[in-house]
Order: C-alpha cells, then sequence, then structure tokens
C-alpha cells in the first residue's frame, strides 16, 4: 500500500533545486512556511516521513518531470492519518513560473493511461481531468486511480498557482478519495500562502 503511496506522490511535480536564489526572491525557508502543518490537519493524522522505496519506470506521458532550473526553489511535505488517507503538498517558486505551471497542465491533460513498474511492482491505472472548483489564480484537477495486486488506489492532484508560486496537493485513499475533504485541503492549502485564515478541515 505504502508503495503506491509513495508512487503516486512521484508522479506530481518531481523537480530539483539547482542554484542559488536571487535577491528578492522567495527562500526556502519562506516557501516552507507556506506550507500545510500538523496544526492544519484534524486530530489523528500526523507526518509522513515513508518513501516508496525502489526505482520507478514512469510512463511515457509523465516523463520530464523531474526537470529542474536555475533559481529554483522547491518544498514538499506530506501527511497521514494512519496509511490512508494520505497528503502531500509540493510549491515551487522561481523565474518561468507561469510557463512551468502551462506545462504541467499540458502533461497531466495529455496522460490517459498510467502502466509502469516501481521497485519491481508493476501498477496500472487511468488519469483524468476532475470537477473540482478553482483555486487560486487559476487551477486544474486530475483523478488517478491505481491498481496492483488487486489493491485500488484513488488518487486525486491538484494543480494550481497562487501568486508568484505554483503548488500541488496530492491526496490519496482506498477506492475513491473524498471530493469535499481535498477541496478543504486544498482550500486550507492555498488560503495559507495567500496569508488568509485558516481552520483545520474535519475529517468525514
Amino acid at each position: 500500500m505504502r508503495k503506491i503511496a509513495g508512487l503516486a506522490a512521484s508522479l506530481t511535480l518531481l523537480v530539483a533545486i539547482a542554484g542559488a536564489v536571487p535577491a528578492g526572491a522567495v527562500s526556502k525557508a519562506q516557501l516552507r512556511a507556506k506550507t500545510l502543518s500538523l496544526s492544519n490537519f484534524p486530530t489523528g493524522w500526523s507526518v509522513d516521513n515513508s518513501t516508496s522505496g525502489g526505482a520507478v519506470t514512469r510512463p511515457a506521458c509523465l516523463q520530464g518531470f523531474n526537470s529542474s532550473f536555475k533559481h529554483e526553489v522547491k518544498v514538499t511535505v506530506a501527511y497521514t492519518d494512519g496509511n490512508v488517507p494520505s497528503l502531500q503538498e509540493t510549491l515551487e517558486s522561481g523565474p518561468g513560473i507561469a510557463a512551468r505551471y502551462a506545462a504541467f497542465k499540458r502533461k497531466l491533460d495529455g496522460c490517459k493511461e498510467i502502466n509502469l513498474t516501481s521497485g519491481g511492482q508493476t501498477i496500472s491505472g487511468t488519469i483524468g481531468a476532475m470537477s473540482f472548483p478553482p483555486v487560486g489564480s487559476r487551477s486544474g484537477a486530475w483523478a488517478m486511480s491505481l491498481t496492483t495486486q488487486g489493491v485500488t488506489v484513488g488518487v486525486d492532484l491538484v494543480l494550481f498557482q497562487a501568486g508568484s508560486i505554483i503548488g500541488d496537493v496530492v491526496y490519496e485513499d482506498l477506492g475513491t478519495p473524498a471530493t469535499d475533504e481535498l477541496q478543504a485541503f486544498v482550500t486550507e492549502a492555498v488560503n495559507k500562502i495567500e496569508g488568509k485564515g485558516t481552520i483545520p478541515p474535519r475529517t468525514i
């Protein structure tokens, strides 16, 4: 189960930090302060320090997500309520953010089927756009259904831009994730970036 969860997270904005941060740019510490913290989650959630482990062979439509660019700043946090549901948030800032958002969206829009291996484990599934209320200055959402060894995990991904920051929230659970919970977490995430008040979502 955790291998699937780790893989799902790896299908999002897999980019590496490169170069020094130019004057006036958002620092890594400043960006991390804008991510969701444990206090933004309902009772029972905890920091998720697990990793998927093993090599991941990604489908062709999701290749290129591990590219990097000069002066990029990126942070990722992950939380879980036991094993599932779990959530990962990635925030990224730096030059060319608008173009990178568009590139990520094109990749996700163009990906329909997922067939790959992770640590020798075969995983297959589908991905497609899902209905989701707009957040930030622009956003998009996609739903994935991944199956391995008879277990199906639903993975919902929301990509957004809020000012000079782009980010994604990945929410996963057995079967089909609860859309209302995802919406509450994403609203919390964007509100925190924009400096608005936040209220921990209630787990249903």
